[in-house]
């Protein structure tokens, strides 16, 4: 004990007992004293940790980010091109879609004419078949009146006439 009395009149005679270069140390002594009774090392060493870790995931996340962006920018560059692309392909299948519409029509305008012309030739024969009907009729009307008128004036030519028609029928029997 001796010596550690010693050692404190030293101090508290020498210039290092006035100076703060002690008291800096002796702070700093009492300073390790606390954090290692404390776990303050321990602490700062999670929280490090903790740290690098999370700056570890923004890093990737950071990269991913980046990475999506990148792809989003190159999908930006060849809009125009796919748009232009997609213009030229609608273009072509509107034209093939018009043409196909088109002949689609012709075929169906040349059905309707042809069956246009078939109505037509039934009309006609549908009309001349009624006037020849009307034709006959007003010169068997014809024929009769002047049948009759004949008859009258000669009435000689009635039997004559009469006896023609019974030998037609005896020939048809035959």
């Amino acid at each position: 004990m001796q010596g550690l009395t010693s050692i404190i009149n030293f101090i508290n005679n020498s210039y290092l007992a006035s100076s703060n270069a002690i008291n800096f140390i002796i702070m700093l002594l009492i300073l390790v004293y606390i954090v290692k009774k404390a776990h303050l090392g321990e602490f700062f060493e999670d929280s490090i940790t903790k740290v690098e870790e999370n700056i570890k995931k923004s890093d990737s996340v950071k990269y991913s980010s980046q990475k999506r962006l990148n792809q989003a920018r190159d999908m930006m560059e060849k809009l125009p091109q796919d748009l232009k692309e997609l213009e030229d392909n609608t273009k072509e299948k509107v034209e093939i879609f018009t043409q196909k519409l088109n002949k689609d029509t012709d075929n169906v305008a040349d059905k309707i004419r042809q069956n246009i012309g078939k109505v037509l030739g039934i009309e006609e024969k549908n009309l001349s078949n009624k006037i020849t009907l009307k034709a006959s009729k007003m010169s068997l009307d014809r024929a009769k009146s002047d049948l009759i008128a004949m008859l009258k004036a000669n009435p000689a030519l009635h039997e004559e006439f009469i006896n023609k028609s019974i030998e037609e029928l005896e020939q048809v029997r035959l």
